[in-house]
């Protein structure tokens, strides 16, 4: 097989998407089944060294043609920027890729380009047609419109879960074979560690081995801070040794309410914000929390769980979600819309003695996965 891969979500700071097609382009490079790859973004081809690992995630990779991304980014709430984004960049792509007929084209970020070619797309959710008052009204257009286009020429669809391979079928009248539901994978940097290993990272943060609860994700309105922050509250007036929660991920987007909250439990040493933190010390705060809280209202998959599973602690996740669908037995699940059931959780939590069996999710499974599905 010959496999042309989107990569515009590596041109910058990584995020679930620029991890899944980083390790997603890693695993098809080295696979004997995939003759050639290429890497193409907004018309312009990338050299194989874009799916190197960064070593520091606090800093933007830096790449020659990250000017699209740039503009994209920095324009993605003027709706003339948008408009004019959507009629030029198709022109462009189109005639990059004329060559490229005997390729498979895969986007692992929603939006297909116009190409000759063998079509495959990962939409990873629908959160911007379920949800769309988490989002700016111009990602909304854009995204909304992207998915659409794509599940209209796609010729394959591969989604994280099959929450929202469900969802995309019953949206979009789609036949289930069209739609493969292939989990994600988690680096191997994830596993079990003991006290001993994690300490040297923890002394830097200030941070006890299993003394502390762990959130990560960027602070927007779907990740549900505020009610997790509403019930971590009240867990810690009634319990007044209780663990603190650190935070770490990007500041995020219209959550005012959010860092208010932050602010005020952190000036009561309950709560602390860590922003972003280097890649490397992740695995390690991961391992030695006593466990992950992710009461999220909606999620594609939700990589920081099945992080934190592989990772060997306990989990707090939605129910009913794509999160429960492989946190199996051992996730405490919650009712993410009632304060008072992530408050009854945090404190079943904090108070358990059992150590979770460490859970495996391949990138191998993934990128097998994945190239079966160009076959479909």
């Amino acid at each position: 097989m010959k496999v042309v891969l989107g990569c515009d979500p590596l041109l910058a700071q990584l995020t679930g998407i620029g991890n899944y097609t980083q390790q997603l382009g890693a695993g098809l490079l080295n696979s004997s089944r995939i003759e050639i790859l290429e890497l193409f973004a907004h018309g312009k081809y990338y050299g194989h060294e874009l799916l190197m690992e960064p070593e520091n995630s606090e800093k933007p990779k830096k790449v020659n043609g990250t000017l699209w991304a740039a503009l994209r980014s920095n324009l993605a709430n003027s709706t003339l920027a948008v408009s004019l984004y959507s009629k030029l960049i198709p022109i462009i792509e189109k005639r990059a890729l004329r060559t490229k007929d005997d390729y498979i084209f895969h986007s692992p970020n929603f939006l297909l380009p116009n190409h000759g070619g063998k079509r495959v797309v990962t939409i990873h959710d629908l959160s911007t047609m379920v949800h769309p008052e988490f989002h700016p009204s111009s990602r909304v257009k854009l995204v909304n419109n992207a998915i659409e286009q794509s599940v209209k020429y796609a010729d394959h669809i591969i989604t994280d879960s099959k929450f929202i391979k469900n969802q995309l079928c019953e949206s979009f009248a789609l036949s289930s074979d069209k739609v493969s539901a292939i989990h994600l994978g988690v680096s191997e940097q994830y596993f079990p560690r003991s006290e001993e290993q994690c300490t040297p990272f923890l002394y830097d943060y200030g941070l006890v081995y299993k003394q502390f609860l762990l959130f990560v994700s960027t602070i927007e309105p779907r990740k549900n801070v505020l009610r997790l922050l509403q019930a971590f509250q009240l867990y810690r007036e009634k319990n007044k040794n209780g663990l603190p929660l650190i935070l770490i991920g990007g500041l995020g987007w219209n959550n005012e309410k959010e860092h208010n909250k932050i602010r005020e439990l952190e000036g009561k040493g309950w709560v602390r914000y860590l922003g972003y933190v280097k890649q490397r010390d992740i695995p390690f705060l991961y391992a030695a929390s006593k466990g992950v809280v992710f009461p999220s209202l909606y999620e594609g998959f939700g990589l920081p769980v099945a992080e934190a599973m592989q990772s060997g602690v306990s989990v707090l996740v939605s129910e009913n979600s794509s999160m429960s669908e492989f946190s199996g037995e051992s996730a405490y699940l919650v009712d993410p819309l009632d304060v008072d059931s992530i408050r009854s959780a945090i404190e079943e939590l904090t108070f358990s003695e059992l150590t979770p069996k460490s859970m495996s999710f391949s990138w191998e499974n993934t990128v097998r996965a994945t190239i079966e599905s160009y076959s479909r």
